[in-house]
């Protein structure tokens, strides 16, 4: 049973169809597009939040900090969203889907980690915050 579940395994990564390509052509343009949106509402939301300043008072920077990870859930639920809007361009049978989920979720991945990675790179004032309130721990 073990080794029926194995061998099952293997031959799906293996695997290579039209279905397979398609879904790794939408998940390259999720990326793109992700990293785009990604790019534009990181360095606006840095922008416009609040400076770290070590003269305030703790409880200040904490509620300060709260504050920006509230509109930062906000931020992403929309650039979700916005990721959506744009149809996959190529789509070329009618057996594939498009923007349907996988059980496993493989299709987020893409966009989660381009997302992740350029929010963690542009959003240094909030990261100076979270530091700071780290280190009274």
């Amino acid at each position: 049973m073990l080794q029926n579940h194995i061998t099952m395994k293997l031959k799906s990564v293996f695997e290579f169809n039209h279905i397979r390509l398609q879904k790794i052509m939408e998940m390259s343009q999720d990326t793109i597009v992700a990293f785009i949106v990604s790019l534009m509402a990181a360095t606006f939301f840095n922008k416009y939040s609040f400076n770290f300043n070590i003269n305030e008072d703790n409880p200040t920077i904490l509620a300060k900090t709260l504050i920006e990870f509230i509109i930062l859930i906000i931020v992403l639920y929309y650039i979700r969203k916005v990721i959506s809007i744009v149809p996959f361009l190529f789509k070329y049978t009618t057996k594939y889907i498009p923007g349907r989920p996988s059980t496993d979720g493989e299709g987020l991945l893409g966009k989660v980690v381009t997302v992740a990675i350029v929010f963690s790179t542009i959003v240094v004032k909030l990261k100076a915050k979270i530091k700071h309130i780290s280190g009274l721990i």
